[in-house]
């Protein structure tokens, strides 16, 4: 949530409509926002279900009309009205304010959001080439984030992690060797929709962890992150294979003097 969204007109509006504290309705308006990144980057947030979309925000189910009406009027939603088409619930300019990490995975898959609005970063190029009389250049291999002037190698891999969406950033904090390489895993990590299952990729890195093999050298042998998201590692069966041994395990415990006798 932007900087001082917690004042905004609209916000003491929602806290009236629906009978709640402005201090609930920012909660409300955040978790919301989560909400959408995560599961309707489209924006259009009532994709599965009002209800659905209640529970996530604690709120009744069976107040949902009522959250949504309130939402509504207060101008946090948009209702776009399609011919033969139910309508959709579009979050007020989303498009405009969806975090970059959002927006990138959209234009990465070719997708529009739930408006028609196109991405802003595909927008931005194409007014470019417009501007200079150019056609669009082919795009580089990688996530198109390039080195800014007066940039160092590290402040530009720094930049384009932040801009990953967070399950990402994790993925590549527990992976051994998840620092290198970045803009290839996150190629694989938008191709391959680990987004829809971060949750069991994340705790299939972390039981992976565990094997002897990406343990050594510090996981020199673990194999590159994008690697194990392109092959799909992340459905392997690992109870047959063995995990690291533990402290106990007569073949890793130090020799004392009793055994040295």
């Amino acid at each position: 949530m932007k900087h001082g969204t917690p004042g905004h007109p609209k916000v003491r509006e929602l806290a009236r409509e629906l009978s709640i504290t402005r201090r609930d309705a920012v909660g409300l308006l955040e978790m919301l926002i989560q909400y959408a990144a995560e599961y309707t980057p489209r924006g259009d947030v009532d994709k599965h279900g009002t209800g659905a979309v209640a529970a996530e925000l604690d709120w009744p189910e069976r107040e949902a009309n009522r959250l949504f009406d309130g939402l509504i009027s207060t101008g946090w939603i948009e209702v776009i009205e399609e011919d033969d088409k139910d309508p959709i619930y579009y979050i007020h300019d989303w498009h405009q304010h969806s975090e970059d990490w959002v927006d990138k995975r959209l234009g990465y898959k070719g997708l529009r959001y739930a408006n028609g609005a196109a991405t802003r970063n595909r927008a931005k190029s194409r007014e470019t080439a417009r501007s200079r009389g150019k056609s669009r250049p082919r795009a580089r291999r990688g996530i198109g984030i390039g080195i800014g002037k007066g940039e160092s190698e590290g402040e530009a891999q720094a930049g384009r992690f932040e801009m990953m969406s967070p399950k990402f950033r994790a993925f590549c904090e527990l992976h051994p060797r998840g620092g290198m390489n970045m803009s290839e895993s996150w190629e694989a990590w938008v191709r391959h929709g680990c987004e829809d299952i971060a949750d069991t990729v994340l705790a299939s890195v972390r039981e992976h962890a565990e094997l002897q093999e990406w343990k050594k050298d510090g996981g020199r042998y673990a194999g590159s992150a994008a690697k194990f998201l392109e092959n799909h590692r992340w459905t392997d069966d690992l109870s047959s294979i063995e995990k690291t041994a533990p402290e106990d395990d007569p073949r890793t415990r130090r020799l004392t003097e009793a055994d040295l006798q």
